[in-house]
């Protein structure tokens, strides 16, 4: 295990195999560890340097409750200090939900870092608001809903996520939250990367229309979970491997020389 800090910001994160650089970012109320849980780390161990970061305000890392420190080209340049701090020029990295959104974040504000890009369970067009008005749709949910509450009491209800939660500051989670509303169309930064690029969703997530559509005019991989909603295309590792790993492998190809563990 180990840590960067830059600007006062510490983000911590883990290493383990061998091979080109992979970071994993996960979502809200997730560190990552939980890759490892899900078993996508032993999976991909063999064949990647796998670096598993957990978000500012989540396990290790800072949590500051200033809103203006969850910004996008400030979480895309947490990433950038844990790519200089294990010594490597590029990567490939792929995250999912709060993940898949620094992912684009990466895309905008350092797209030279990228070896190639893996965008789950998130829509980079219509972010969260698309989650927020399927919610509405189907929970009848009132216009004053407080969504920070609502999610998180929601993520309390699987217990890997409700450690994170119970863990954690309030009012740091709440920032990071609010962080991710409002965000602008990002599928133009995407339009423009110069690596490989895959989205992929459940067929069942809110977000599945929306990163489709992205995936088809950025000419990006897509792939949808059949029967898998936001949570379901997570989890179930063994179902999504077979769709994403090919892509991690011919992503890697153009990277230097594997990097040496720390």
């Amino acid at each position: 295990m180990a840590s960067t800090e830059r600007s006062g910001r510490r983000i911590h994160y883990r290493v383990s195999g061998d091979g080109p650089p992979l970071l994993l970012h996960p979502g809200i109320y997730q560190i990552g560890a939980h890759w490892s849980a899900a078993g996508y780390t032993p999976a991909l161990a063999s064949a990647f340097t796998v670096v598993e970061i957990d978000p500012l305000a989540h396990g290790s890392s800072a949590a500051p409750v200033d809103p203006d420190e969850y910004r996008l080209d400030r979480r895309a340049a947490d990433v950038v200090a844990v790519l200089d701090d294990i010594g490597a020029d590029r990567a490939v990295y792929w995250g999912y939900s709060m993940g898949g959104w620094v992912g684009c974040g990466l895309a905008l504000h350092a797209p030279d870092r990228l070896a190639g890009l893996v965008v789950g369970g998130w829509d980079p067009a219509g972010g969260i608001e698309v989650a927020y008005a399927h919610a509405r749709r189907t929970l009848a949910l009132p216009d004053d809903v407080e969504w920070t509450t609502l999610l998180r009491e929601s993520a309390r209800r699987l217990p890997p996520q409700a450690a994170v939660i119970n863990a954690g500051t309030e009012a740091a989670f709440d920032a990071c939250h609010r962080s991710l509303e409002h965000s602008p169309d990002l599928s133009p930064a995407l339009s423009r990367l110069a690596v490989p690029l895959m989205l992929y969703t459940g067929e069942s997530d809110p977000y599945h229309g929306g990163a489709a559509a992205v995936a088809a005019r950025t000419g990006a991989h897509f792939a949808g979970i059949p029967d898998r909603d936001h949570a379901g295309a997570w989890y179930p590792a063994f179902e999504v491997l077979p769709r994403v790993a090919p892509f991690l492998h011919t992503a890697s190809v153009s990277m230097r020389q594997p990097i040496e563990p720390r």
